[in-house]
């Protein structure tokens, strides 16, 4: 073994190391066994997780390893650049990073190293992942387990978009302005659009025939389609949780067949991967703080920086107002508290001034069907990154040990973070409410349950996980769902956008809001007790 090599596993055994002792790591795998037992429905239901015109798939072998090997990218592309991004970050803040620049590791080596970690996180990952599929089977397969024909698909299908996963978690780290906060949102947007490329939508309808979109397919939903067209004939099918007509009966999945072609395409995704590699490689700082700096300064010039700018004098300008309203005339009461927290969030983060007025001018032009259908998932995904680091602001900027010296603090902290949380989504999506409150009270009602919902899920998710991560991966992933199901789903239109939600949805809602704000508010009670 060579010692670029040795210095370049030393790196990845580390990061494992520091990563699988992380809680993100422990709530993925919960996360995905979860999601395992409710991805293979049984097979006697009137869903099936393999529907091909109208008829679901037996559950062989090979269709169960095909389906969920298929959907195990969207698992790992939605959650898994979350618990192997910041790793550049990390030792940058505990000072690691400078330390390791000192040494011999070169720039290849340190960046080979922390692609080889999260590349193994994401496996194990994966592995967890298949274990509980594997368990599914024997509960509610129909045919032999065959523990190798799983082991193949997942490595053919699902080995390229860990590569990828881990690749795109260390370009957006290396390249100045996509680190942070802002790189956790874009990231989820441009993730989404190559996985839609890769279908090649320009042709119109699926394809069997490959093309140019399987230099994106690193995700592998086009081979998935491609391959699933070739072998049974149909461009009708569904993998997921889908329904499926009783009077046919089950069809037999014939399995994957590894040609060199099938290979080849899957070897062709990598293309994507490795051009995120040399990009970050090219854009990595080292830790020189030169280059630092340099990275900064261009930071400042990204397409959000820009918007940053265009919003700061008017949170100068509210600033400004507010020192004129004299807040200490308001005493120690909830609402000084709620507003010194809201001031707080303005200063960090300028576009929350710029957000509600943005939406009261969309409320007022906008008529209300384009309000509704165009504007709100906007508002509400702009909604996503404003709230994510409300409640883990103070921990992840080093001063929590200073701030719970207030008195009292500890055990009011919980509901002042819930109730400025619950203030920030109303202050952006509060007009637009009203405006459809005036003509189509159901999408009203409908997205102040929503901003609600986002508001307390940010709050507990934070506090149990003391990171926003969690948050912003649950909620734009929901987000997504909620956007693509549209009407035909009306239990997922949890903000209006479809209108098409019942009075029994909206009352379910509502549950789910009292439940995660009465849990948010147990847990932390549970930490203030903890800590006394």
């Amino acid at each position: 073994m060579t010692a670029g090599v040795a210095r370049t596993l030393a790196v990845a055994i580390t990061d494992v190391r520091a990563r699988l002792r992380r809680p993100a790591s422990a709530w993925l795998l919960v996360a995905l066994a979860l999601a395992a037992y409710f991805t293979v429905p049984p097979a006697s239901g009137s869903y099936g997780l393999f529907v091909i015109d109208g008829a679901r798939a037996r559950y062989t072998s090979e269709a169960l390893a095909f389906a969920t090997a298929t959907l195990l990218p969207f698992f790992l592309g939605f959650f898994g650049f979350y618990v192997v991004s910041r790793a550049l970050g990390h030792d940058a803040a505990t000072n690691v990073g400078p330390l390791v620049a000192t040494t011999r590791v070169g720039r290849v080596e340190y960046l080979g190293g922390k692609l080889l970690g999260s590349t193994i996180v994401l496996s194990a990952v994966a592995a967890g992942f298949l274990v509980c599929i594997l368990g599914m089977h024997l509960v509610r397969g129909e045919g032999p387990l065959l523990p190798q024909v799983y082991a193949s698909y997942y490595l053919v299908i699902g080995g390229p978009c860990i590569v990828g996963v881990a690749a795109f978690a260390l370009f957006f780290e290396c390249v100045p302005g996509l680190r942070g906060r802002a790189g956790d949102v874009a990231y989820f947007f441009v993730w989404s659009t190559t996985m839609a490329l890769a279908l090649e939508p320009w042709k119109g309808q699926p394809s069997a025939d490959p093309g140019i979109g399987r230099l994106l397919d690193y995700g592998g939903v086009g081979f998935a389609v491609a391959q699933t067209i070739r072998l049974t004939g149909s461009p009708t099918f569904s993998i997921g949780y889908a329904p499926h007509e009783l009077t046919k009966p089950p069809i037999d999945f014939p399995g994957l067949a590894f040609t060199p072609a099938a290979l080849a395409w899957r070897a062709e995704s990598l293309l994507l991967p490795l051009l995120l590699v040399l990009g970050a490689v090219a854009s990595f700082h080292r830790f020189d703080p030169a280059r630092v700096r340099a990275g900064v300064a261009l930071g400042r010039r990204s397409p959000l920086a820009l918007a940053h700018a265009l919003a700061r004098p008017l949170t100068r300008g509210l600033l400004a107002l507010v020192d004129r309203l004299d807040l200490a005339s308001l005493g120690p009461s909830p609402l000084r508290s709620v507003a010194a927290e809201l001031l707080l969030t303005a200063r960090l983060n300028p576009l929350f001034a710029l957000a509600p007025v943005l939406a009261t001018a969309l409320a007022l032009v906008l008529p209300p069907s384009l309000l509704r259908a165009a504007a709100l998932p906007a508002l509400v995904a702009l909604l996503v990154p404003l709230l994510a680091d409300l409640p883990t602001r103070e921990k992840e900027a080093g001063v929590s040990g200073i701030v719970y010296t207030t008195p009292g603090l500890r055990r009011h902290l919980v509901p002042l973070k819930l109730a400025t949380a619950a203030a920030v989504a109303l202050l952006v999506t509060g007009v637009p409410a009203l405006r459809l409150l005036l003509v189509q009270p159901g999408a009203g009602v409908s997205l102040l349950l929503g901003s609600l919902l986002l508001a307390a899920s940010c709050v507990l998710l934070g506090i149990v996980s003391s990171s926003p991560k969690p948050f912003v991966a649950l909620a734009l992933a929901f987000w997504y769902v909620a956007l693509n199901a549209g009407a035909a789903v009306p239990a997922l239109d949890f903000a209006g956008w479809s209108a098409a939600a019942t009075p029994t949805v909206q009352i379910g809602y509502a549950l789910i809001v009292a439940f995660a704000t009465a849990l948010a508010l147990a847990v932390g009670r549970l930490q203030s007790a903890l800590a006394d």
